[in-house]
């Protein structure tokens, strides 16, 4: 057994032969040797047992320190906690991360220029554009980040940007769904109407020349406004379900307007 665990201090006794002295001493003297080759070298520093895990010792002592080497693989610093032998190095792992690092940074030097994302490095398919209707292209997304290069897939004319307001002029009919609305006048008239009138779809300013009533068809049947005859300003009629009634009494009525 390597240490001094079994080394009777009681020996020699007071009543052994003269002649057992030296054999103690010799015995004693390769005690001490093997307990300090443990972790020392003879010369008094420090030599922490070395080896694979075969070679290394059962667990039991706390407190131990030992250096397991596999080949082809880090070596590590372990510790007897009593129980079982703990790593508390990392060196395998750190020599692994450093080598994905190095294959990254050579495959890509300037992949992240001043800690941000460089559109030349955006690989075509790892981020993809998304459009509004849920569909997606694969074009490259460079012109997107690196701002001036252009972007030739979407392409928007500035015409159709005003003060800051997108022109109804260039948002196409899928786009936006009903009808577009002018903030000019597309039609004034005078209409005559003897019962009742459904305009088109539009936004009208009505001047009645005599009591009218609008009509709005909810729950299965017109349903009338009272009676007036003062000008009506910025009313939507949708071209079915809104219409103006006859109230005056008289076979027509007179009704100028706007349309817009």
């Amino acid at each position: 057994m390597a240490g001094l665990d079994d080394v009777d201090e009681t020996k020699p006794t007071g009543s052994d032969s003269l002649k057992l002295g030296d054999d103690y001493i010799r015995a004693l003297i390769a005690k001490i040797k093997e307990f300090a080759d443990k972790e020392h070298t003879l010369s008094g520093s420090h030599s922490f047992s070395i080896g694979s895990t075969a070679q290394r010792d059962l667990a039991g002592s706390a407190g131990r320190i030992y250096i397991l080497t596999t080949p082809n693989v880090q070596d590590e610093l372990q510790y007897d906690n009593g129980a079982i032998w703990k790593t508390i190095t990392k060196n395998q792992i750190i020599v692994d991360n450093a080598t994905i690092v190095s294959t990254h940074i050579a495959a890509s030097p300037i992949d992240h220029p001043d800690n941000s994302i460089n559109g030349n490095k955006l690989q075509v398919g790892i981020i993809t554009k998304k459009h509004l209707d849920g569909s997606t292209d694969v074009t490259s997304l460079k012109p997107l980040v690196n701002y001036g290069d252009g972007d030739p897939f979407h392409t928007h004319g500035t015409t159709g940007i005003r003060g800051n307001s997108i022109s109804t002029a260039k948002i196409q009919d899928e786009a936006v769904t009903g009808d577009k609305i002018s903030k000019n006048t597309v039609n004034s008239a005078l209409i005559n109407i003897t019962d009742t009138w459904t305009p088109n779809k539009g936004i009208y300013t009505l001047l009645p020349k005599d009591l009218i009533s609008i009509e709005l068809f909810i729950s299965g049947t017109f349903q009338e406004s009272l009676d007036f005859n003062t000008p009506i300003g910025s009313m939507y009629f949708d071209g079915i379900n809104m219409r103006v009634k006859n109230k005056s009494g008289m076979g027509s009525v007179a009704i100028y307007y706007h349309k817009f």
